[in-house]
């Protein structure tokens, strides 16, 4: 990720960060960890700072323009299923 940090081009960011996520549920996968699992901790993870008053909450918002992505997507994925 670095590397295409240094290079420019946001093509080969999200690249390395698709790599980054799909290597973290793969991981936790590998260790008996389910997918779904690993999302509802990012959930409460992201509830928990945003509680606290995470400073790049405070700063810019992230965390809760995350943690509506997710839950967006988990309530159009449920209308799918």
């Amino acid at each position: 990720m670095f590397k295409s940090l240094t290079r420019g081009g946001e093509e080969a960011i999200n690249d390395a960060l698709a790599t980054i996520i799909i290597t973290t549920y793969i991981l936790g996968r590998r260790l008996g960890i389910a997918f779904k699992d690993v999302d509802r901790k990012v959930q409460g993870k992201l509830r928990l700072s945003i509680s606290e008053a995470h400073e790049v909450e405070k700063w810019y918002g992230d965390l809760s323009e995350l943690l509506k992505y997710l839950e967006e997507n988990k309530a159009i994925k449920s209308t799918l299923d």
